[in-house]
């Protein structure tokens, strides 16, 4: 449900920790006077957000986005930060029109011409070749190439959990990144682990979000 729903979960104590934007994490705290979260280990430099069109739109700059739809979750990090893109572009937020859509059905109704453009992240280009669309036929603005580059996605969880567990805290991230050195050195190995617990993924479509 995206990096807004993650935080807001690990806020509410339902979860200990969550992977989730930090650009996310920072707009959360700054609404909120009471519960609070925190990052303990920063995953992505930069913020792999993007918005992706397809060329026949004829979206080609910030500019261009006046007036189209745009799919995605209400909770998905590149919509969370889209106003930030739209300050540094000159584009005003409201002209834009918002269609709120699952995650799974977002590349969908981009394929299908249901909305103009969708706000998603750079690993996401493999889903909506899967639907039969070849990266040529796409249109791609990334926010870092706007003037927008905050830090991506990050572990967090709250103060409370750190304080009174910083052992486990300690074990998940070095975990999390003897994982990561890990698929770095073998990716199958990482694909097989998301196989064993989703038996029903595409392992090809898998590699190539990797």
């Amino acid at each position: 449900y995206g990096s807004a729903d993650a935080i807001t979960k690990v806020a509410s104590r339902a979860y200990d920790m969550a992977f989730a934007d930090i650009g996310a994490l920072i707009q959360f705290n700054g609404k909120q006077a009471g519960a609070q979260v925190i990052s303990v280990f920063q995953v992505y430099e930069v913020a792999p957000m993007l918005i992706l069109s397809l060329k026949k739109s004829n979206i080609t700059k910030p500019s261009d986005l006046a007036g189209k739809r745009l799919a995605s979750p209400p909770g998905a990090s590149s919509r969370v930060m889209f106003p930030l893109f739209a300050a540094a572009t000159g584009l005003d937020p409201s002209s834009v029109t918002w269609i709120d859509v699952t995650p799974q059905l977002r590349e969908t109704l981009l394929a299908r011409g249901q909305t103009d453009a969708i706000t998603t992240l750079i690993t996401d280009l493999a889903g909506i070749q899967r639907l039969g669309i070849a990266e040529a036929d796409l249109n791609v603005m990334r926010f870092s190439d706007f003037g927008v580059a905050p830090y991506g996605h990050c572990i967090l969880t709250t103060p409370e959990f750190a304080a009174k567990n910083p052992d486990t805290v300690k074990k998940v991230v070095k975990g999390i990144a003897e994982a990561l050195k890990a698929a770095i050195a073998d990716p199958s190995v990482s694909i097989a682990a998301i196989k064993k617990r989703e038996p029903l993924i595409d392992e090809k479509l898998e590699r190539a979000r990797l």
